[in-house]
């Protein structure tokens, strides 16, 4: 009877330690850090048929991390066009919301949305990006109409390390119109501390 108290009490034992074993913790998923409104400026080109125009493209909004589903989600509050030619200023950004419109499985209008695990394929290949991200529904009017549609745009955590200043670059059709615009400097639109929450932000 004493043998059979001592092996239940080694079972119950060893049934308790069984709760006590670590467990790894899973992984977390890439974020953008530290989130918050940014804004990015740069050099880029703009052409609509026979308008050509290099201007300074001036964009701001939120960068966001999402848990259902897990993700970073962009959204574009306001934007500019800039610059000496006479051109610059005949071009015009619209459609901004102040406040994000969309959903990650459907981001409104200048919004964008990236989940962990497509982000972390694209960062599989280089800690530096880039991070490809579809911005919808853009608005660009010149005088020769409008432009709508998607933009891919590529976010680059800095040129040569982490360190370094974040921007995006594109070069690509505005949807399916006949607009083009790609960044001309090999930074595109660069982070700019003096207007953000933060002297810059990363995904990784």
């Amino acid at each position: 009877m004493k043998n059979l108290k001592i092996v239940k009490a080694c079972s119950i034992a060893s049934i308790a330690g069984l709760g006590m074993v670590a467990v790894p913790a899973m992984a977390a998923g890439p974020d953008a850090t530290p989130a918050g409104k940014y804004t990015f400026s740069g050099t880029t080109h703009l052409n609509q048929g026979s308008f050509n125009a290099t201007c300074t493209l001036t964009l701001m909004g939120n960068v966001s991390n999402t848990t259902s589903p897990a993700g970073v989600y962009l959204d574009i509050t306001g934007g500019q066009v800039t610059g000496s030619s006479f051109l610059c200023g005949q071009i015009n950004l619209s459609g901004f919301t102040a406040t994000q419109s969309g959903t990650p499985a459907a981001p409104g209008a200048w919004e964008a949305f990236k989940s962990d695990n497509d982000i972390q394929s694209d960062l599989n290949a280089n800690a530096l990006g880039p991070v490809t991200l579809d911005v919808q529904a853009i608005t660009v009017s010149t005088l020769f109409g409008t432009c709508q549609g998607a933009v891919t745009a590529d976010f680059l955590n800095g040129q040569s390390a982490v360190g370094d200043p974040s921007y995006f670059t594109f070069d690509t059709n505005i949807g399916s119109s006949n607009c083009a615009i790609e960044t001309t400097d090999p930074t595109g639109l660069v982070v700019q501390p003096s207007m953000s929450d933060n002297a810059d932000v990363n995904i990784q």
